[in-house]
């Protein structure tokens, strides 16, 4: 029996008659394997490498977990462009440099542009990890929000920095953008701690800005990504004036980093746990002796 076109064993997002093309139950030379998610074993789906204009019938280098960019001299960075540098890909505008950083010797700066996109991209081969937190420093640019129909690619999570400094992330079950509440409002100049919390398993995301959560939840933008696979900051054409958008200490990894604080009491989530408070009771910061 032939069979039916939706059925994708290995849910890589390639249904079982495109990767055995010519239904031998055999995987042939340039097909994928329909009962192998990752056939090239770099460790990104291979529907993903597709969608991301990668073979997946050839291994690539993509970055696995734990993943770590200070960008400084002893990682392999230098001052310069940064495209090619440690797998990252990178229009000219974007460079190494020493002059404004936030921690080290050197740090990223996207330069503001009006007539053209800004846009940094890494690559992970994670599909088999449910739980990532991505965590970096950051001087966050406000702006116009972007429409959701100009984002290309799969995409899990769109965030922003709007018009009044709040940073707002994309709902879409509800269709709008969300904001995170006045008193997270962002300084231009200042260095922010941007933290994200990556559920592949119940397709939702989380963030926290300089370790508070802002956003709980927030559904998948593309509900059939699997996994960590890009990383990618844009700064859209017309975009304006400076200030830059700055990027330092970025990591990748499935152990939750330290000082979070997911319900606002002041007390880092690690303590809570390790004393047996809730990390989601603020009204326990009273038993705190």
């Amino acid at each position: 029996a032939a069979t039916p076109s939706h059925v994708d064993d290995d849910n890589d997002g390639i249904a079982n008659i495109v990767e055995d093309a010519n239904g031998n139950a055999v995987v042939d030379v340039g097909e994928t394997d329909p009962f192998n998610p990752d056939t090239d074993g770099d460790g990104m789906a291979d529907g993903t490498e597709l969608g991301w204009g990668f073979d997946p019938v050839v291994s690539n280098s993509f970055s696995g977990l734990p993943w770590t960019a200070g960008l400084e001299t002893e990682e392999g960075y230098a001052v310069g462009v940064l495209h090619g540098q440690a797998g990252w890909l990178a229009v000219t505008s974007v460079t190494v440099q020493s002059t404004v950083r936030y921690a080290g010797t050197n740090a990223v700066r996207m330069m503001t542009a009006s007539t053209a996109e800004v846009q940094v991209a890494h690559y992970f081969g994670a599909c088999a990890q449910t739980l990532v937190w991505i965590d970096m420093y950051t001087r966050l640019k406000p702006g116009v929000l972007p429409s959701v129909a100009s984002i290309s690619g799969s995409n899990s999570v769109l965030a922003a920095v709007n018009e009044r400094g709040l940073l707002s992330a994309y709902d879409s079950q509800s269709h709008l953008w969300r904001t995170a509440d006045s008193a997270s409002v962002v300084d231009p100049s200042a260095w922010y701690r941007l933290t994200f919390r990556m559920d592949y398993a119940r397709k939702s995301w989380s963030a926290y800005l300089d370790g508070k959560r802002v956003f709980r939840n927030i559904p998948f933008l593309n509900p059939s990504v699997c996994g960590l696979s890009r990383l990618n900051i844009r700064m859209l054409e017309g975009s304006g004036l400076p200030p830059d958008t700055y990027l330092d200490s970025m990591t990748a990894a499935a152990d939750e980093p330290l000082m979070l604080d997911d319900d606002g009491d002041g007390m880092p989530n690690s303590w809570e746990r390790q004393y047996s408070f809730d990390p989601e009771n603020a009204s326990d910061a009273a038993a705190d002796p």
